[in-house]
């Protein structure tokens, strides 16, 4: 029975990514932490929008008469 090793993954640098993204066509998209950290902050500065209810339409009004049955069919 041979003996089981643990082999650490190795670890990809950033070069080796873009050179195996840029060999499929692909390039790799990273967010600018400048850009990043101003709209954070622009997102904590700006004021929560104001909460309007709904007004509701009025009910009709009550009808108190009778109902009448029509008869739908066709003769």
């Amino acid at each position: 029975m041979a003996a089981r090793v643990a082999v650490a993954p190795a670890l990809a640098t950033p070069a080796d990514i873009n050179e195996l993204l840029g060999s499929a066509g692909l390039t790799l998209a990273a967010t600018d932490p400048e850009k990043l950290r101003a709209a954070q902050e622009a997102a904590a500065n700006a004021a929560p929008p104001v909460r309007v209810p709904r007004e509701r339409k009025p009910l009709p009004p009550q009808i108190d008469e009778p109902l009448i049955q029509v008869d739908t069919s066709r003769q």
